[in-house]
């Protein structure tokens, strides 16, 4: 059997990307350069399952109008829940379509991801067992369109605001499949429901 012995050292690498990136941008003061303000985070995100992982914690900057939300992503999925260990590391961009009150304020937003796999059957470059042309793609990296319905929760007792959305989400591969396969799969088989919590981080 074929294996990637190479998915822990990328993983680790891009691990230590994520962690630093987001000490250096969480811990900038009024002093320093205007770069790393800019890049300091204004939302941080936790997600239970979805296409990132059983579960799933980002970091990410609201644009000025607050209509865009930019994200970066790690997500794990134990080997108890599906049979393999995997991680994943997610960029992500949000884009607000529409807001409304009732009961409180509630936003709608569409949602586009490029999605790596760190896992023991997915590659970006295949090994030499694998026949040449066995695979016409990456199977490590992939694309990701979601809707989600966020609300914005009444905590006026806390000192960040939170907002818990519902969110759902199909993959490239999966899309291409129900086109190729229309008769024999249903549109609710491509599709991956999720549930978060965003918390507002305060700017001082």
């Amino acid at each position: 059997m074929c294996n990637n012995k190479l998915i822990q050292k990328y993983f680790i690498r891009s691990l230590k990307y994520f962690i630093l990136l987001t000490y250096v941008t969480t811990n900038v003061d009024a002093k320093e350069s205007n770069l790393l303000k800019y890049m300091r985070p204004t939302v941080v995100q936790f997600q239970y399952a979805g296409n990132l992982g059983l579960g799933s914690v980002g970091f990410g900057k609201i644009s000025p109008n607050n209509k865009w939300v930019s994200y970066i992503i790690y997500g794990y999925l134990p080997e108890q829940t599906n049979g393999i260990e995997a991680h994943t590391l997610t960029l992500k961009i949000s884009y607000q379509l529409k807001t409304f009150q009732w009961l409180g304020f509630h936003k709608t937003y569409m949602g586009l991801s490029l999605i790596r796999n760190y896992t023991e059957n997915a590659y970006m470059k295949y090994p030499d067992c694998f026949p040449s042309g066995y695979y016409e793609t990456p199977t490590a990296l992939h694309a990701s369109i979601a809707i989600g319905q966020s609300y914005m929760l009444p905590t006026k007792s806390f000192k960040n605001q939170m907002a818990v959305y519902i969110e759902v989400s199909s993959l490239d591969y999966y899309m291409y499949n129900f086109i190729s396969n229309y008769s024999s799969l249903k549109f609710t088989d491509i599709l991956s429901l999720s549930l978060g919590v965003t918390v507002f981080l305060n700017s001082e």
